[in-house]
């Protein structure tokens, strides 16, 4: 730019910045005071001990209407594009939402994580009193990906926390968020219904106002209903009667299914020092009372049966690796601990051949894993309280199938290999042999960067082979661990 034009361009007064000092007549500056964020003032309650606790402290209602969803202070609705624009679906909702739908859906853009686009609609209410007024609801249209590799799940549920990233429940206990799913057929229900769930977990240790004080102590906050509605919207629908719930099976499915995703996280999400071996057996014991008494009460003749080794019942019964990663941690209190819990159905009614199945899940759950003696560094130790989410899935899944009762099952075993993975004289030490149950000899040798358990003999059977009182044979064994299988 020329010197003259410099010169005769006019000034324009510039923003102050706002965090920064700010000029002002006279060389003073304006000092720029930082506020604390305060905690939110919203209702509150005493830490939750019991998993219907937890989820009375943060509700989600799977078996929600459209209408009740659509009805709540906020609403995301989310589904395939051809679902979303279908005439049907565009005439279930309330005329505001549905005058602006279309061109929503049209104008959000979808690759292949999804996409989402927020609107505020003005909406008539109807108040207690009789009289009418209006309000503005937040409506968030969240598009899935078009397609998807022949390697994921059909329905796209991975873009479902793309969608609800941002999405939160109200901090208002009295206050709803409405959620609908478009599905394109009942067998999307669970993996869409799973996702939703993994957005709205259990687990807070968030402050609330006066926690910090005699009263407030220990409370964590209450949050608001997310209501979430399933619906199926058939291809050639064009009205709304003909946009309809799931099925009574899917629902169901769907439900237990998102409920273990958030019981399942609530164990990962705790704090170690909440969440040791003696509480993995606790909430295990936990879901074997619930378990039992819905089976009491239904009558069907189905049982569950339970036990439970500890440290010495461990060293009685040659459980050699089990009790060497957990030897540490037992000095101080912390056993490790091996829990078996087994459903059996009632048997097959009018002579029919019993083809059914014995399936075994199984799951590790290394409750904190410092490495030993072989420590891990500062980037690899953080985290490490997740290397019991193999327990944590394997115990929710366990529960959900239970309250399922599939009829393929013959027997259903759920194995918890517990302990944490301490520092401590007792730990084991590189160059020890250690001997586990199936008597493959494990010599610890040094394979960069860690220590690694380096197999001295043939593993003869990959799946559960336990010795009495929980000798059984699975057809079906199926393991979820971390990576480092310590057990």
């Amino acid at each position: 730019m020329p010197s003259s034009a410099l010169a005769t361009a006019p000034s324009t007064p510039r923003r102050p910045v706002v965090g920064a000092a700010s000029a002002q007549p006279g060389g003073r500056k304006n000092r720029v005071v930082r506020r604390r964020s305060r905690p939110t003032r919203a209702s509150s309650s005493t830490t939750p001990i019991t998993n219907e606790d937890w989820e009375a402290s943060s509700p989600i209602a799977f078996d929600a209407s459209l209408d009740d969803a659509l009805a709540c202070d906020k609403v995301v609705v989310l589904g395939a594009r051809a679902s979303l624009t279908s005439p049907a679906l565009v005439d279930a909702l309330p005329p505001p939402i549905a005058a602006v739908w279309t061109d929503a859906v049209r104008l959000t853009p979808a690759g292949d994580g999804g996409g989402k686009r927020s609107l505020m609609v003005r909406v008539e209410t109807n108040g207690e009193d009789g009289g009418s007024g209006t309000r503005l609801v937040e409506v968030v249209v969240g598009v899935l990906p078009p397609s998807v590799s022949r390697h994921n799940c059909s329905a796209a549920p991975f873009a479902v926390s793309t969608i609800l990233a941002g999405v939160s429940a109200p901090a208002d206990p009295a206050r709803a968020l409405g959620i609908v799913t478009a599905l394109r057929r009942d067998a999307d229900a669970i993996p869409i219904a799973t996702a939703v769930a993994r957005c709205f977990p259990l687990y807070t240790a968030k402050s609330v106002a006066g926690r910090d004080t005699a009263e407030g102590r220990g409370k964590i906050a209450e949050r608001g209903r997310v209501r979430v509605a399933s619906v199926v919207v058939g291809k050639d629908a064009t009205v709304a009667s003909e946009v309809t719930p799931t099925s009574d099976a899917a629902a169901a499915a769907a439900a237990a299914a998102a409920r273990g995703v958030r019981f399942a996280g609530r164990l990962v999400d705790a704090p170690p020092a909440a969440m040791d071996p003696d509480a993995i057996v606790r909430e295990a014991e936990a879901v074997v009372a619930r378990l039992r008494a819905t089976l009491a009460s239904d009558g069907t003749g189905a049982t569950i049966s339970s036990d439970v080794l500890r440290y010495d019942a461990l060293k009685r019964g040659g459980f050699g690796g089990l009790v060497a990663v957990g030897d540490a941690a037992a000095r101080d209190g912390r056993e490790p601990a091996l829990v078996h819990v087994k459903y059996t159905p009632p048997p097959p009614s009018g002579g029919e051949s019993d083809a059914r199945r014995v399936v075994a899940l199984v799951g590790k759950g290394i409750t904190f894993d410092t490495g030993g003696l072989q420590i891990k560094g500062k980037s690899g130790m953080p985290g490490m309280k997740s290397d019991m989410g193999g327990a944590a899935a394997m115990l929710a899944a366990f529960e959900a199938v239970c309250v399922l009762r599939p009829a393929h099952l013959r027997e259903l075993h759920l194995v918890l290999c517990v302990a944490e993975n301490a520092v401590g004289p007792a730990a084991f030490r590189p160059d020890d042999v250690v001997v586990p149950l199936r008597c493959v000899f494990f010599a610890l040798v040094p394979i960069r960067p860690r220590w690694r358990g380096e197999r001295r003999s043939l593993r003869t059977f990959p799946g559960v082979s336990l010795r009495p009182p929980l000798a059984f044979n699975p057809d079906t064994p199926r393991r979820l661990s971390t990576p480092t299988d310590a057990f």
